[in-house]
């Protein structure tokens, strides 16, 4: 559903940006991805009503709300580590495979750690959420093609309108991506996240056995 909204989301703003009397022309993929949207949404809801999620519902409340339940075993790890004793090793493994092209980006991880990290996170995370909004719009424009593709619009001249202006904005995003990749590689970018990991608050100490908040980047939503 979550690809199907950014795109249906991106239509509609392609749409509306478009003189009034072409806005005609983009209509038929409109209504393709409203009806392809109203089917998701049935096995959607089939899903959520389901005996199968209810229970995984209540066992998940459990384990956010029990101290130490089913606690990953490692070494060193239990429900009395603090999350600053661990993050600053995770989050320089994350960003080591980043700059190695192995893994994915960090910035999932330091913002799952940013309540331990201090007020001085968002130092480090504004660029790293400036290079994912980035890949992430680049990514968008491919599941683009492919949802026209599948709507079977191939040959339908307001879609393929449609996936010209995107094609425009991906060479915008892709001379921009140099730019925002070095950002986050240098060795300014290092330092700080070092001074991060370092200087975090020590007063500042979720633990493993208790639910810790996790901040997620709003994400708009369609219809």
């Amino acid at each position: 559903m979550r690809d199907l909204d950014v795109f249906a989301l991106h239509v509609l703003t392609y749409r509306d940006s478009r003189p009034q009397d072409a806005r005609a022309e983009v209509e038929p993929l409109v209504a393709a991805i409203e009806t392809r949207r109203s089917q998701a949404r049935e096995r959607l809801l089939d899903d959520l009503n389901a005996r199968r999620y209810h229970t995984f519902k209540r066992a998940f409340a459990m384990l956010l709300t029990t101290p130490g339940a089913d606690l990953a075993q490692r070494d060193g790890v239990d429900a009395t580590t603090g999350v600053r004793d661990v993050a600053g090793s995770a989050i320089w493994r994350r960003y080591e495979q980043w700059r190695a092209h192995e893994g994915a980006l960090v910035n999932p991880t330091e913002e799952f750690f940013a309540d331990a990290l201090g007020p001085n996170v968002e130092r480090v995370l504004t660029p790293l959420i400036a290079l994912q909004e980035n890949l992430g719009a680049l990514q968008d424009g491919v599941v683009a093609q492919g949802h026209v593709a599948a709507l079977g619009l191939s040959d339908d001249f307001g879609a393929q309108a449609y996936l010209a202006a995107r094609d425009a904005e991906r060479a915008a995003h892709l001379v921009e991506l140099p730019r925002r990749w070095e950002k986050v590689g240098s060795a300014t970018y290092r330092r700080q996240l070092t001074l991060l990991v370092a200087l975090a608050p020590a007063s500042r100490r979720a633990h493993f056995g208790v639910a810790v908040p996790v901040r997620y980047p709003a994400q708009a939503a369609y219809g």
